[in-house]
């Protein structure tokens, strides 16, 4: 455990970008098999998956 205080900042920073960025990748891998599972199954909608997958990337 840090001592200085900038040290002890940092850490808790580091935590809270960590937690956001693997939710952000966790949706974004999500969209990504939608659009290829919809791809497959030759969907209706997978030209909206796509779109939605693009703004998650």
């Amino acid at each position: 455990m840090p001592n200085i205080k900038s040290a002890i900042k940092r850490v808790k920073t580091t935590e809270t970008r960590n937690s956001r960025n693997v939710a952000q990748r966790s949706a974004m891998r999500t969209a990504i098999k939608k659009v290829e599972e919809a791809a497959v199954n030759g969907a209706d909608n997978k030209e909206e998956l796509f779109v939605a997958a693009s703004k998650k990337n």
